[in-house]
Formats: structure tokens, sequence, C-alpha cells
């Protein structure tokens, strides 16, 4: 694989593996890490960016409220930026004016490592939700994503499929929160709730850090939203997307050493996806790009532990997880 294309998009995929909380922290009230949890809890156990179906739907959000189609050309008010036509999500959403002028066209780069990462554990998301009293219809549910390890000693178990299976436990990994103590979750989306079985939650900015060929990047998403379908045991048809500011994550990306030598394509590829927050020459200075996932039942041991030590430059959570022989990798953490 082109190394420069998996920079790309091991930096966009990143950005919405590891999104944190944007500074609305109503504290850690409900958090399972006492041992025994009465919260529902869920492993992640899909995770990709989509393409296109054969419909033409893409799935996402209507970041900025606007519906450019083919019909009006793409662009409205002027803005050159919305010339990148919007799409409509699919079912259940089916959301007019979706978003995701990134993932059709990178999905189809990365899709399989992220995937991969996800199978073999070097990417373990566990999502806690609080406060339901019903699946079907619940006004205020809060939802943490906490970023997971194995046990010490235990092995990962996979169905069939080689999907993770359910059933499983885990240590929550101290990077799950941005203090010590331990009480203030990196990811939290404080006021979800559940319409007709979905959850939804959003929009909110979330910082994040990531480790890519040996370095850490400081991004953040904006303006993201989620939704998923939700029962007892099992998460399905989730969504997941914002925007990324491409001003931010050259700037980012250029001031890394290791990573600089990519700030021109990476600003450029960017540039060409550019759909969201117009600046007064109607120059759009952001991207869209959106991730699904599904998920099933697991358990939180209450263990808060350290995280592996990151002596690896590829991969996701420090497994090298390189394609064509090459050092490229995430890792989801707080931001710096």
């Amino acid at each position: 694989m082109n190394l420069k294309k998996l920079v790309v998009g091991a930096v966009v995929t990143s950005s919405l593996i590891a999104a944190g909380c944007g500074g609305d922290d109503p504290g850690a009230e409900g958090l399972c890490t006492s041992g025994t949890c009465a919260a529902h809890v869920y492993l992640m156990n899909e995770l990709t960016i989509p393409t296109m179906d054969e419909d033409g739907n893409v799935p996402g959000f209507n970041i900025d409220g606007v519906v450019s189609t083919t019909a009006s050309g793409c662009e409205v008010s002027g803005v050159a930026c919305n010339a990148v036509c919007d799409a409509t999500s699919p079912a259940p959403d089916n959301i007019a004016g979706v978003d995701n002028s990134v993932g059709p066209t990178l999905g189809g780069l990365v899709m399989s490592m992220i995937q991969d990462n996800v199978d073999d554990g070097s990417v373990l998301l566990v999502m806690q939700l609080d406060g339901v009293d019903s699946f079907t219809n619940d006004n205020q549910v809060k939802l943490t994503i906490f970023l997971a390890e194995k046990p010490e000693g235990a092995t990962l178990a996979h169905e069939a499929s080689g999907r993770l299976s359910p059933g499983q436990a885990f240590d929550i990994n101290e990077l799950s929160f941005t203090d010590a103590a331990h009480t203030s979750p990196m990811i939290l989306f404080a006021n979800g709730k559940i319409i007709n079985g979905r959850f939804q939650a959003g929009p909110a900015d979330f910082p994040l850090s990531i480790s890519l060929m040996g370095a850490s990047l400081s991004l953040t998403v904006h303006s993201t939203q989620l939704r998923f379908n939700v029962s007892e045991s099992l998460v399905s048809v989730g969504v997941l997307g914002g925007g990324l500011n491409i001003e931010e994550v050259n700037a980012t990306v250029a001031a890394t050493p290791a990573l600089a030598e990519y700030a021109t394509v990476v600003n450029t590829t960017l540039m060409s996806f550019a759909d969201l927050d117009p600046n007064s020459e109607g120059v759009c200075e952001s991207a869209s790009v959106a991730m699904t996932f599904a998920g099933v039942g697991a358990t939180l041991t209450g263990d808060i532990v350290a995280s592996p030590s990151a002596g690896t430059d590829a991969g996701v959570g420090g497994t090298d997880a390189g394609g064509g022989g090459s050092d490229a990798g995430v890792d989801a953490g707080p931001a710096t």
C-alpha cells in the first residue's frame, strides 16, 4: 500500500477511533470501576470506514445543516466547497445532506486494517450505557467509551467469523481518563437518548491524541454525532461522524518531525475533500468523515490498568498493522 495514502488514512481514521470529551465534564457518576456493573456494557467488535453502497447512500450526518445535491450543482450560496456533493444515509436514519466526503474514498484504503486491529485486540473499545430505563425510548442516557485492555493472563475469544466474541471481561486503560484520579472520562456523551430503540447523542467537539510512525499527534474531531441500535446485549448499525479542521491537522503533522514530510500530501488530500466550515471567502476549512461500528455484550472487571509501553512505531495501541511493509498505525489516547 502507498505509504503516503496510508498516512493520510491513518490520520483521519485515528481521529474517529479516539474521540474524547470536549470540555463538558459532568463527572464520573455511574462509571463502572468498582467490580460489579449495574450498567450495560458492550465491546465494539466491528469498526470500519464504509464505502458508498449500491444505491449511492453513505453513512454519516448532516454536520453543517446544509443539503447540497447534484440538482443544485452541489453549491449553496456561492460556497465553492459545497461542490463536494452531500449524500443520503442508508436506513434506519435516512438523513439527507450527509457530510462524509473523506470516508467513501479512504474506506477502500484502510477498511481492512481497522477491522484487523479490532479483531486482534490492538483496538479494544468498550461502551458503557448508564441510566437506561427503557431500550425503546429513554430521554436521558449517558454513554462512556473506555479504552480497554485484556486482563493479565487472559486470551481473547473469537467467533467463527473472526470477530471478537460476546461475554468477555476487560480492564480499563488509565488513558480513558483525563485525570490521575480516574474520575473524568475522556470519551463521554453525557446527554444521549434512545428513540425507537436507537441511541443518539451529539454534536460535540472532541480532542484526541494518536501515535503514528512513532510520533504523537493531537487532533480534534469537531461537531461529532453518534447513533446506534441498542438492546440488552447488542449494539448494531452504529455510525460516528464529524469534521476535521484541515489547518489544525496540517499544522500538527508539519510540527511533528517524523511526519513533516507528509504535511503537503495530507493538506492537499484533505483540501480536495473540504466540505465544512466555509470562511469569509467561501473556502471550506474542514473535511467530513464517518465510521460504522457494532458491538456485543461484555463486562468490566473494575480494574484500571496502566497503558502498555508504547515502544512500537506501528499499529493501533502499539501493535504492528502496517500495510505493504510500512510502519503506520494509531494509538487511541488523551490529548496532551
